[in-house]
């Protein structure tokens, strides 16, 4: 993963193996979480059942008060008291979700500022495989234009990009 140029993660219905004994996290979860880290430029299919997931079961997410009048979701993702969660062939584990937000960046509230990240929802095999192949195409042109960017911090910062 620290030696990858980008990074293509997929994420399905059903949470990943390669759990850990004290680890809560996915082998997919954790190279995620390592992409973010290292600022990897990335792309992430997300299986449209997990969008669909996400969506209803969002009125039953639990938040907590951060202070008088405002809230945020709890993390990582639980359902409100009463509302269990039982795995179904559309959705396995709320680890899903974790990973979908993670991906989309939605630690980062403003749109404008969530950088080097692409979600895509896809339904079929064949649209996974379409997304793939037009981005890996242009990969000259994101190396040109991005890569060098990332690498380079004086160019970077030089340009109002971010490291």
């Amino acid at each position: 993963m620290d030696t990858c140029d980008v990074f293509l993660g997929i994420i399905l219905p059903h949470y990943g193996t390669g759990k850990e004994e004290g680890n809560p996290y996915s082998v997919t979860h954790r190279e995620a979480i390592r992409a973010i880290e290292l600022n990897k430029p990335r792309w992430f299919l997300v299986h449209e059942h997990v969008v669909t997931a996400r969506q209803l079961l969002k009125p039953y997410r639990l938040i907590k008060e951060i202070e008088p009048g405002k809230f945020k979701p709890v993390e990582p993702w639980a359902l409100k008291p009463k509302i269990d969660f039982k795995p179904t062939p559309i959705l396995s584990d709320l680890r899903v979700l974790d990973l979908y937000d993670l991906a989309m960046r939605h630690d980062v509230p403003k749109v404008k500022d969530r950088k080097g990240n692409w979600v895509q929802p896809y339904g079929t095999d064949e649209d996974a495989r379409l997304f793939a192949t037009a981005q890996f195409r242009r990969y000259k042109e994101v190396e040109k234009s991005y890569l060098l960017r990332i690498k380079d911090p004086v160019s970077a910062s030089k340009k109002g990009g971010k490291q």
